[in-house]
């Protein structure tokens, strides 16, 4: 159930943000129109060039989705790192703090020139770079209340390590693991695109950039979409349901 009025009242929120940002584009498509395509015009180009747009949101999502798997395999090793406390887990702070502090762009740089520019890898590794601090950070503060509250419980009931991490802090974290995941793949999905725009590997950003420097305006604004439109189905459909059910699945 929706909060502030149920499912209801949640499609009509949505059909009135839809409404202003269609009526948005007509009017600046009207105000500007040698730069500005209407709705129609874009909508036009994306339907002539569906396979295309289809091929691209798979590169997209698939750069994302493994640049992801690399975030949170190293966030997970670091965080439990972080648990073991003293020297480790101010390292382990340090390194997340470093990473927080590197912008999306200089990422996509340093991968391109170490990749190049035809290789996936560059939006992977800048993916990946983008999901690691988010899912690092929500780790830590997750284990960090976890001890407290039973940290000295786990350590009275003599088990040996490797069981308090399975069956105590991991348990505990499932929840801010999925609600971390969830913000990092939206983060990285949207930054990936950057490194496509400079690299020649394909990609919803590749494409954007391509119809933005042919002048194809309508290329660019139906790619636009189809970047907004993946975001939404990801985060509505399957990141908020997984989210939903971590927290029935603790409670």
């Amino acid at each position: 159930m929706e909060k502030h009025g149920g499912r209801v009242a949640s499609l009509r929120a949505w059909l009135l943000v839809l409404g202003f940002f269609t009526l948005s584009w007509i009017v600046l498509s009207i105000a500007f129109p040698r730069i500005m395509p209407g709705p129609l015009e874009s909508l036009a180009f994306l339907y002539n060039n569906l396979a295309t747009a289809t091929r691209d949101a798979l590169i997209t999502v698939t750069n994302t989705l493994l640049g992801f798997i690399i975030a949170l395999g190293a966030s997970l090793a670091l965080s439990l790192a972080w648990l073991r406390g003293g020297l480790a887990a101010l390292v382990v702070e340090r390194i997340n703090i470093v990473v927080q502090s590197v912008s999306a762009l200089v990422w996509a740089i340093v991968f391109l020139l170490i990749f190049g520019y035809t290789s996936r890898l560059s939006s992977i590794g800048v993916a990946a770079a983008t999901a690691f601090p988010i899912l690092l950070s929500g780790l830590t503060k997750s284990l960090e209340t976890t001890k407290a509250e039973y940290g000295e419980l786990a350590s009275l009931l003599g088990k040996s390590r490797s069981w308090e991490l399975k069956e105590v802090y991991l348990p505990a974290s499932v929840p801010a693991l999925v609600a971390s995941s969830r913000s990092a793949i939206g983060a990285a999905l949207r930054i990936s695109v950057v490194a496509e725009a400079f690299g020649g590997a394909g990609g919803i950003g590749y494409r954007m950039w391509m119809f933005y420097e042919l002048h194809q305006y309508e290329g660019f604004l139906a790619w636009s979409l189809v970047l907004i439109v993946l975001m939404l189905v990801l985060d509505r459909l399957a990141l908020k349901w997984a989210e939903e059910w971590s927290r029935r699945w603790m409670a």
